[in-house]
């Protein structure tokens, strides 16, 4: 073999290293490329999975406090309707008690003078 022959040979050799270096390269590169995306959109994935968990329990502690102040809400509501029925019975009792009052006065004047005007008139027909 000549020198010249060694030469292209070596360039060729070269050529064709060079050439599966760089295809190897570009595969290498491709997989490591899929292995981060793959890795990242696992990441992603947890992150994701992580910040649902979190506002979940924050729903839960949200949901949890409303339904005690809801208790609390419920109570003074029931309080205060309590107070306004009682202050409509305790109306509602003046008002019967003015009511028998006059019962009582009506029953008077039937028993006292309407009874005397009803003698009156009887004589008067005889």
């Amino acid at each position: 073999m000549t020198w010249y022959e060694l030469l292209i040979a070596l360039i060729g050799a070269g050529g064709i290293g060079g050439l599966i270096a760089t295809i190897a390269g570009v595969i290498q590169n491709r997989r490591k490329s899929v292995t981060e995306q793959k890795g990242s959109a696992i990441e992603q994935g947890k992150e994701t999975l992580s910040l649902i968990d979190e506002l979940y329990q924050k729903q839960i502690k949200w949901m949890s406090e409303r339904m005690d102040q809801g208790d609390a809400v419920r109570s003074k509501e029931f309080k205060t309707l309590e107070q306004k029925v009682d202050r409509r019975f305790d109306k509602m009792e003046a008002e019967n008690k003015s009511q028998n009052i006059l019962l009582a006065d009506i029953v008077e004047f039937l028993n006292g003078d309407f009874q005397e005007f009803e003698r009156k008139k009887k004589g008067r027909r005889k």
